[in-house]
């Protein structure tokens, strides 16, 4: 059986979930090239077969990114859900994509008029590298499993996030799902979407 993530009610107010069980350090198959800590996070390079681009990837995840990993699936109904280990490099699927500060800030701004920029240049900082999930599977507070899978296959969809940028004072949340930024607000018992912006279409 998989390593588990426990998030259960009581960490950080309005949104119900604690810290990360210990003993989840997962090593991947996969590790290639140099590591180094980076802010605290085992960073590591890995070389596109395809293209021979560099990306960097890391065990970057945190218990804030969880604790609103644990409000999208249980407020998403349908039983067991899954999230692919690698979180998106960019807005777009080629190896070259990037986010970009002025570029996409505008893009978005324009889609979704609240975006503050506080929120975004979080964004932007909190995924630098391609954060990576070191723990197999999730449970929630509500008791939502949330499986971490390596690719979709089959007919089973996975949710692709990245990291969440959160405005300086906690009141805004941005996050990625691999073809669309959706924006949210903090209100008393969770948060509300209050934007989107589709960045494309597979």
């Amino acid at each position: 059986m998989g390593k588990v993530a426990l998030l259960t009610a009581g960490f950080l107010a309005g949104i119900g979930v604690s810290l990360l069980a210990g003993g989840l350090l997962l090593e991947p198959p996969y590790l290639q090239g140099s590591m180094a800590q980076k802010a605290g996070a085992l960073i590591w390079e890995e070389v596109c077969p395809s293209c021979h681009n560099v990306q960097e990837y890391g065990y970057t995840f945190d218990t804030n990114d969880y604790a609103f990993l644990a409000y999208l699936a249980s407020s998403n109904s349908g039983g067991e859900k899954s999230v692919l280990r690698k979180a998106p490099h960019g807005p777009y699927p080629s190896c070259e994509s990037r986010y970009r500060k002025d570029a996409h800030y505008s893009a978005l701004k324009e889609e979704m008029p609240d975006l503050r920029r506080d929120t975004f240049e979080s964004f932007l900082l909190r995924n630098d590298v391609v954060a990576v999930h070191k723990v197999d599977q999730l449970v929630t507070s509500s008791w939502d499993l949330v499986t971490i899978v390596e690719s979709e296959s089959g007919d089973r969809f996975a949710w692709r996030l990245s990291r969440v940028g959160f405005s300086a004072d906690g009141s805004q949340a941005l996050i990625y799902t691999g073809q669309v930024f959706l924006l949210f607000a903090k209100e008393e018992g969770g948060w509300r979407q209050t934007g989107r912006c589709l960045m494309w279409i597979s």
